[in-house]
Protein backbone atom coordinates (compact mmCIF):
# COMPACT_ATOMS: atom_id res chain seq x y z
CA UNK A 1 0.00 0.00 0.00
CA UNK A 2 2.71 2.51 0.96
CA UNK A 3 4.64 1.73 -2.26
CA UNK A 4 1.55 2.64 -4.29
CA UNK A 5 1.19 5.95 -2.46
CA UNK A 6 4.88 6.76 -2.93
CA UNK A 7 4.60 5.85 -6.63
CA UNK A 8 1.55 8.12 -7.15
CA UNK A 9 3.16 11.00 -5.26
CA UNK A 10 6.30 10.60 -7.35
CA UNK A 11 4.31 10.59 -10.62
CA UNK A 12 2.26 13.65 -9.61
CA UNK A 13 5.42 15.48 -8.53
CA UNK A 14 7.14 14.65 -11.82
CA UNK A 15 4.16 15.88 -13.86
CA UNK A 16 3.89 19.07 -11.81
CA UNK A 17 7.63 19.78 -12.09
CA UNK A 18 7.58 19.21 -15.85
CA UNK A 19 4.61 21.54 -16.32
CA UNK A 20 6.11 24.19 -14.07
CA UNK A 21 9.47 24.13 -15.85
CA UNK A 22 7.82 24.20 -19.28
CA UNK A 23 5.63 27.15 -18.35
CA UNK A 24 8.34 29.06 -16.51
CA UNK A 25 10.49 29.49 -19.62
CA UNK A 26 8.08 32.16 -20.83
CA UNK A 27 5.39 33.78 -18.72
CA UNK A 28 2.89 36.03 -20.49
CA UNK A 29 3.44 39.61 -19.37
CA UNK A 30 0.99 41.42 -21.68
CA UNK A 31 -1.12 40.92 -24.80
CA UNK A 32 -1.72 43.91 -27.07
CA UNK A 33 -4.40 43.82 -29.78
CA UNK A 34 -3.75 46.25 -32.64
CA UNK A 35 -6.77 46.51 -35.01
CA UNK A 36 -6.00 46.64 -38.76
CA UNK A 37 -8.08 48.10 -41.54
CA UNK A 38 -7.70 48.11 -45.34
CA UNK A 39 -9.98 49.66 -47.94
CA UNK A 40 -9.81 47.90 -51.31
CA UNK A 41 -10.78 50.60 -53.79
CA UNK A 42 -10.20 51.91 -57.30
CA UNK A 43 -7.50 54.30 -56.06
CA UNK A 44 -4.62 54.49 -53.60
CA UNK A 45 -4.74 56.48 -50.40
CA UNK A 46 -3.17 56.50 -46.96
CA UNK A 47 -4.27 57.22 -43.43
CA UNK A 48 -1.80 58.19 -40.71
CA UNK A 49 -4.13 57.80 -37.74
CA UNK A 50 -2.53 55.95 -34.84
CA UNK A 51 -5.63 54.44 -33.20
CA UNK A 52 -5.22 51.36 -35.42
CA UNK A 53 -2.90 50.00 -38.09
CA UNK A 54 -4.66 51.59 -41.05
CA UNK A 55 -3.23 50.21 -44.28
CA UNK A 56 -5.08 52.83 -46.36
CA UNK A 57 -6.72 52.38 -49.77
CA UNK A 58 -5.23 49.84 -52.15
CA UNK A 59 -6.30 48.66 -55.59
CA UNK A 60 -6.71 44.93 -56.27
CA UNK A 61 -3.26 43.57 -57.16
CA UNK A 62 -1.58 46.36 -55.14
CA UNK A 63 0.46 46.35 -51.98
CA UNK A 64 1.28 48.55 -49.02
CA UNK A 65 3.48 48.57 -45.93
CA UNK A 66 3.06 50.05 -42.50
CA UNK A 67 5.11 49.63 -39.38
CA UNK A 68 4.81 49.94 -35.64
CA UNK A 69 7.25 49.92 -32.75
CA UNK A 70 7.40 47.54 -29.81
CA UNK A 71 9.02 49.06 -26.71
CA UNK A 72 10.22 47.33 -23.57
CA UNK A 73 9.66 49.57 -20.55
CA UNK A 74 10.18 46.68 -18.13
CA UNK A 75 13.27 45.85 -16.06
CA UNK A 76 13.65 42.44 -17.70
CA UNK A 77 13.96 41.09 -21.25
CA UNK A 78 10.84 40.05 -23.16
CA UNK A 79 10.15 37.48 -25.86
CA UNK A 80 7.79 39.04 -28.41
CA UNK A 81 5.43 37.11 -30.71
CA UNK A 82 3.45 38.93 -33.41
CA UNK A 83 0.39 37.11 -34.76
CA UNK A 84 -1.96 38.15 -37.58
CA UNK A 85 -5.70 37.46 -37.35
CA UNK A 86 -8.92 38.12 -39.25
CA UNK A 87 -9.83 38.76 -42.88
CA UNK A 88 -6.47 40.37 -43.64
CA UNK A 89 -4.33 37.57 -42.19
CA UNK A 90 -3.93 35.71 -45.48
CA UNK A 91 -2.71 38.87 -47.27
CA UNK A 92 -0.29 40.00 -44.55
CA UNK A 93 3.41 39.29 -44.12
CA UNK A 94 5.14 40.36 -40.92
CA UNK A 95 8.85 41.12 -40.94
CA UNK A 96 9.76 40.04 -37.39
CA UNK A 97 7.22 37.55 -36.03
CA UNK A 98 9.28 36.55 -32.98
CA UNK A 99 12.15 38.37 -31.35
CA UNK A 100 13.70 39.27 -28.02
CA UNK A 101 13.66 42.82 -26.71
CA UNK A 102 15.74 44.04 -23.81
CA UNK A 103 14.91 46.71 -21.19
CA UNK A 104 14.67 50.24 -22.66
CA UNK A 105 14.93 48.84 -26.19
CA UNK A 106 12.60 49.56 -29.13
CA UNK A 107 12.13 47.35 -32.19
CA UNK A 108 10.30 48.14 -35.41
CA UNK A 109 7.89 45.62 -36.94
CA UNK A 110 6.93 45.97 -40.61
CA UNK A 111 3.55 44.79 -41.84
CA UNK A 112 3.31 44.23 -45.59
CA UNK A 113 -0.01 43.60 -47.31
CA UNK A 114 -0.65 42.35 -50.83
CA UNK A 115 -4.23 42.46 -52.15
CA UNK A 116 -4.82 39.69 -54.70
CA UNK A 117 -6.07 40.65 -58.16
CA UNK A 118 -9.81 40.23 -58.50
CA UNK A 119 -10.51 41.14 -54.85
CA UNK A 120 -13.88 42.86 -54.46
CA UNK A 121 -13.92 46.48 -53.34
CA UNK A 122 -14.70 46.95 -49.67
CA UNK A 123 -13.40 47.35 -46.16
CA UNK A 124 -11.32 44.46 -44.79
CA UNK A 125 -10.27 44.13 -41.17
CA UNK A 126 -8.10 42.08 -38.88
CA UNK A 127 -5.86 42.29 -35.85
CA UNK A 128 -2.22 42.13 -35.01
CA UNK A 129 -1.78 40.43 -31.66
CA UNK A 130 1.49 41.26 -29.88
CA UNK A 131 2.27 38.83 -27.07
CA UNK A 132 4.94 39.91 -24.59
CA UNK A 133 6.40 37.11 -22.46
CA UNK A 134 8.87 37.38 -19.63
CA UNK A 135 12.10 35.82 -20.79
CA UNK A 136 13.51 33.93 -17.83
CA UNK A 137 16.32 32.06 -19.57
Amino acid sequence: MSRKIIFYVLIVSLIFTTLLLGYSFFIIDEIIILPMELNVNSSYGFNLETDKLNLGKIVPGGDSSRGFTVSNNKDYPLKVSVIKEGQLAKWIEIGNQTFDIFPSENKAVMVNVYVPKGTEYGLYTGNIKVILKKKLI
